[in-house]
């Protein structure tokens, strides 16, 4: 048998998001396995046990300047996550039409303009040879 707790703070003396970030903390959550964990098969924390956990409660307003600071924090970390993602979907992109379609080489033979900076469109070929490759570029084993 499973059962789940809702946690409602006194927000006159806890702030929610607080609260939430102090369940978060790796220090908190490693005190609970120390100190509350039980069942072997599934590791659970009985609630008359959780209710003997104890946490570091500063002052209300201090605790929402710390709720403001690390959800600032949180946010910057999620937005940095995004940014590396379509990174390397720009890597792995640029990759793709340089290294496997060949895409500048294609384009300079078709008489396109140039769609890369100068010294890097300098650097392509303008031919592919009878093996589809560019003129000038060998295969090797990896």
């Amino acid at each position: 048998m499973s059962s789940v707790a809702i946690l409602r703070p006194n927000k006159r003396l806890i702030d929610p998001t607080f609260l939430y970030l102090c369940f978060r903390n790796p220090s908190f959550i490693d005190y609970l396995k120390s100190n509350f964990i039980s069942g072997a098969a599934i590791p659970r924390v009985v609630l008359r046990d959780f209710k003997k956990a104890k946490i570091l409660l500063p002052p209300l307003d201090e605790q929402l300047i710390i709720s403001s600071l690390l959800g600032a924090l949180d946010d910057k970390i999620e937005l940095n996550r995004q940014t590396n993602e379509i990174l390397e979907a720009l890597a792995r992109a640029f990759f793709r039409d340089w290294f496997v379609d060949f895409g500048p080489v294609r384009a300079k033979a078709e008489g396109r303009p140039p769609y890369l900076a100068p010294d890097l469109w300098a650097l392509f070929p303008d031919a592919l040879d009878d093996d589809d490759k560019p003129v000038g570029w060998d295969r090797w084993p990896m």
